[in-house]
């Protein structure tokens, strides 16, 4: 082989491992979140991360990383009830607006299918260095689906945006119907809370450390079904007395949140919700015991009838 053949040999085996390395694997990943079953593909060469609430961000329900280019990805969830694509447009900018620049962001909108999806690419940082950040928001039946990727600034930054993009749109949904109809049953019946003027629909719940206390953050949707403006916040300490072993726990003090996602949680429950306005929120309390359930005894004069809703937080 003369040494001009060589060279072509060598150039394309070097392009060909370029296309290889921005492309996607063959196999799908899958995440089953609130009565839905997502699949979507990863890029080439990435590799799932066992802990992505430890390693990447504690809200992840799916993480992934990539070595060689010091690449990572998380998704995170949240209940898409009471949501259309101009309220989560609505609610995503609002929380980005606290933290970014919105001005300095590339926004685009497209479909995977029939599932709306916002995209917003901005310059970031990640563990202290120079990073593009791209997020991107998929409106699915079930949940809203965030898929956030962190990568690089250098001269592959634009094959990666590509790809990354790629992958998402390789999302799809399946829907158990059986599994959606018990988990709608079991919603109304446990996890929702509704008087003549809001509903509550308690979305999760976990045990966290805060110094020496252990705390419980509940997240909730709140809807102002009302006439009035109404502060959910307020109104969830109306509603709800939260108590383990017949002993009141109080709430925990809003100004020690480090963490920025669950201070803006806060501080939305705070703000005035007008009528028919729907408002992700959450409230914490100091636990007496981690290893004890929490209870919930509701306001009768509010919710007559209303049965104690028992929380096993050890689950």
């Amino acid at each position: 082989m003369n040494i001009r053949k060589m060279m072509l040999f060598f150039f394309s085996v070097l392009f060909l491992s370029g296309c290889q390395s921005f492309s996607l694997q063959k196999e799908e990943e899958s995440l089953y979140v609130n009565s839905s079953e997502y699949y979507f593909k990863l890029p080439m060469n990435w590799s799932i991360e066992e802990d992505p609430q430890k390693e990447l961000n504690e809200d992840a329900k799916f993480g992934a990383s990539d070595t060689k280019s010091n690449s990572v990805m998380f998704i995170r969830t949240q209940h898409a009830e009471g949501i259309d694509e101009k309220k989560m447009k609505s609610n995503v900018e609002k929380y980005l607006k606290n933290y970014y620049d919105l001005n300095s962001m590339k926004k685009a909108s497209f479909k995977v299918g029939d599932l709306p999806v916002l995209s917003y690419v901005f310059k970031s940082s990640y563990k202290k260095k120079p990073a593009w950040a791209q997020m991107y928001y998929v409106l699915s039946e079930n949940n809203i689906v965030e898929f956030v990727f962190y990568s690089p600034v250098d001269n592959s930054e634009e094959k990666r945006k590509q790809v990354f993009e790629e992958v998402v749109k390789t999302l799809r949904e399946k829907v158990d119907a059986e599994t959606v109809a018990s988990s709608e049953e079991k919603t109304t019946a446990y996890n929702r809370f509704e008087t003549e003027d809001m509903s509550i629909y308690l979305s999760s719940y976990k045990v966290e450390k805060q110094d020496a206390n252990s705390i419980l953050v509940i997240r909730y949707v709140f809807t102002n079904k009302g006439k009035e403006s109404l502060v959910p916040s307020e109104q969830w300490n109306k509603l709800i007395v939260a108590s383990q072993n017949d002993k009141e726990l109080q709430v925990f003090n809003n100004e020690d949140i480090t963490d920025t996602e669950l201070s803006y949680l806060l501080s939305r429950g705070n703000e005035e919700a007008k009528k028919g306005k729907t408002v992700e929120s959450a409230v914490i309390y100091y636990l007496h015991d981690e290893a004890e359930t929490v209870t919930f005894t509701f306001n009768q004069s509010l919710l007559a009838g209303r049965e104690p809703l028992v929380l096993d937080i050890n689950q």
